[in-house]
């Protein structure tokens, strides 16, 4: 089973997803009304990582999509506001599926419809119901203002671990009101930190990502780093801090053991 993409465009876009849809606070991108891209979390039923695309199945797609495509909204005087993912473009549709690709980096989402057996047709229709009173920007190329919104992302080095997250999003979106958060870690050795205040333990997490099923490859929990309440995941020479909630007595005897088989299966023994 293969959840990590291949093309660097499509983990850059996977990155800039797990990034924006876990943000902290408002996000340059949030929708002009309504959801912020943090919010549009509430509409996923499943992550299914693809080797060319991620698809994600959601309660209601049209909307999701109405929020994730640029957009506009004029105000007084002729100004406009922009939300939106800059270069998000709709490249088609089929039965209960809204196709979507990301210029910039090529990226490719597939947005599928929990509704039920929805028409290409259909969905169209629902589309169209959703944008009311802004204009949404479906096809051609990137313009002068949004070019200078996507240039808001910068890339970070972590971007191949926060890909791989987004493909493994639902060990982290679980539990009510999880709140997980990418923001900038405390520690001086380690950039990005991810949190989350509900559902799996830290240790859990971390078992999972660098077990032989679901694991990133080539990721591991650097034991020297780490302490009972959080980790610190490695790939290659990025890291991240995991940060979840705390350990439990009975997890303890097992945080080692997790740190342990990582390390050794990242050496090739």
């Amino acid at each position: 089973m293969v959840l990590d993409a291949a093309a660097p465009g499509q983990r850059a876009f996977q990155a800039l997803l797990f990034a924006g849809f876990n943000s902290e606070g408002d996000h340059p991108w949030d929708g002009v009304r309504g959801r912020s891209m943090r919010e549009l979390r509430l509409y996923v039923n499943w992550v299914a990582p693809q080797p060319d695309r991620l698809v994600i199945e959601c309660t209601h797609a049209p909307r999701v999509v109405a929020h994730l495509l640029p957009h506009t909204q004029p105000l007084a005087a002729g100004a406009t506001i922009m939300g939106g993912i800059p270069g998000l473009r709709i490249t088609g549709y089929r039965k209960a599926v809204v196709e979507l690709t990301h210029l910039p980096t090529g990226g490719r989402l597939d947005l599928r419809h929990g509704g039920g057996a929805t028409s290409a047709y259909a969905l169209r229709a629902i589309f169209a119901s959703e944008t009311d009173g802004t204009e949404h920007i479906t096809t051609g190329d990137m313009g002068v203002d949004e070019s200078a919104m996507y240039a808001r992302w910068s890339p970070r080095r972590e971007s191949a671990i926060l890909s791989a997250l987004m493909a493994r999003a639902t060990l982290f979106w679980t539990g009510f009101r999880h709140d997980t958060t990418v923001a900038h870690s405390k520690r001086s050795d380690c950039a990005t930190r991810i949190s989350w205040r509900r559902g799996r333990s830290t240790v859990e997490v971390a078992r999972h990502l660098t077990d032989h099923v679901v694991g990133i490859p080539g990721a591991r929990i650097d034991d020297s780093r780490s302490h009972e309440d959080s980790c610190v995941l490695t790939l290659e020479r990025a890291s991240v801090e995991l940060d979840g909630p705390h350990i439990r007595s009975a997890d303890r005897a097992g945080w080692h053991a997790t740190s342990a088989t990582s390390n050794l299966g990242s050496d090739g023994h």
